[in-house]
């Protein structure tokens, strides 16, 4: 989609326009620098020990669980 390179402050607004539901991030500050409420956008926070694929994409089933049963917080921290 060309947003290589955008930070998470930068990709929040196309993400919204462009319809996505989720946010994944490995960025624990994201909920300090950004105001959150006005997004309609449930957030990933992915904690992590490094963020080498193989130890995120570990996290994905995780998350999957997560989105099936639903009831989701603004921002979800996934370990």
């Amino acid at each position: 989609m060309g947003w290589l390179g955008k930070k998470n402050g930068e990709l929040l607004a196309p993400i919204v326009l462009n319809g996505f539901d989720y946010f994944v991030t490995i960025d624990k500050n994201l909920r300090h620098q950004q105001n959150l409420d006005h997004i309609e956008l449930k957030i990933f926070l992915l904690l992590a020990f490094n963020n080498r694929r193989k130890t995120l994409q570990a996290l994905v089933e995780k998350i999957k669980g997560k989105i099936i049963e639903g009831n989701l917080q603004k921002i979800t921290e996934i370990s």
